[in-house]
Order: structure tokens, then C-alpha cells, then sequence
């Protein structure tokens, strides 16, 4: 799952602001190793901006990653829920169509055999009749030449 452009942007804003920290805090150590000191306003103030700063972010954060992470769980959950779903009626279908048609099948194989035997037995019975039937003749030799 791709990231949103807006989480990526709070991500590269807060990167830069720890950044730009750690380069105010590398230069203000430079400086107090030199000897010079900083009022102790100065670094109050510095420090308090920057608890402020991250606590902020990390609230933004926070919200941004519950916010995400809901949707996902819930996403997945609903998706879960539909697919579990879709199986169990799929499987309700099945158990009820599925004995139905084997009955089916079975009557329609014991009907075609039935047929089968039945026309069996009507082609052994017409084979003799048909040798039995003389066929006279209607008309005699003389009234033929004639």
C-alpha cells in the first residue's frame, strides 16, 4: 500500500526540523566549547520550542498513523467479514444444490437404462413376427397372363 503524498510531506518536514536541530544544537556546542555562553533565556526558550516542536509532530504523527492504521484494520476486517461471508453462502449453495443433483442423475441414468432395456426387448419380439407373416398372393398365374 502506497503511502499518501501528505503523510510522505509531515515525514520530510519533520526530518528537516531534526535536521536543522541537531545542526543549531552542533553549532551552540561549538560555541559553548569555545567559551562563549548562551543566556539562560536563550536555551529555555530553545529547548522548550523544541519539546513543543516534537511533541506537536509526534501528535501529528500519531494521529496520521491511528487514523491509517484504523482504516486498514478496519478495511481488512470488513474485507475478512464480505469474504467470509461470500464463502459461507457459496458453501450454503453447495450442500443444497449439490445431493439434489446427484439424485437427479441417478434417476436419469436408471431411466435410460430402463429405455435401453425396454427397446431391447421390443427389437427381440419384432424380429420373429416378421418371419411369421406369409405373404399370399392375391391374384392367381392365369389372371396375371391375362
Amino acid at each position: 500500500m502506497a503511502i499518501p503524498k501528505q503523510v510522505q510531506k509531515q515525514s520530510e518536514d519533520v526530518q528537516a526540523l531534526y535536521k536543522e536541530l541537531n545542526n543549531e544544537t552542533a553549532e551552540s556546542n561549538a560555541g559553548l566549547e569555545s567559551g562563549e555562553k548562551e543566556p539562560e533565556e536563550k536555551q529555555a526558550e530553545a529547548s522548550t520550542e523544541v519539546v513543543a516542536e516534537s511533541q506537536a509532530d509526534s501528535v501529528e504523527e500519531q494521529a496520521t498513523e491511528s487514523v491509517a492504521e484504523e482504516h486498514s484494520e478496519t478495511d481488512k476486517e470488513e474485507k475478512k467479514e464480505t469474504w467470509e461471508q461470500k464463502y459461507r453462502t457459496l458453501q450454503g449453495m453447495y450442500n443444497k444444490e449439490v445431493p439434489s443433483l446427484n439424485a437427479q442423475n441417478r434417476e436419469l441414468n436408471s431411466r435410460v437404462s430402463q429405455l435401453e432395456s425396454l427397446l431391447g426387448e421390443m427389437n427381440k419380439v419384432e424380429k420373429p413376427a416378421k418371419k411369421e407373416v406369409a405373404v399370399e398372393k392375391l391374384i392367381t398365374d392365369a389372371e396375371m397372363e391375362d
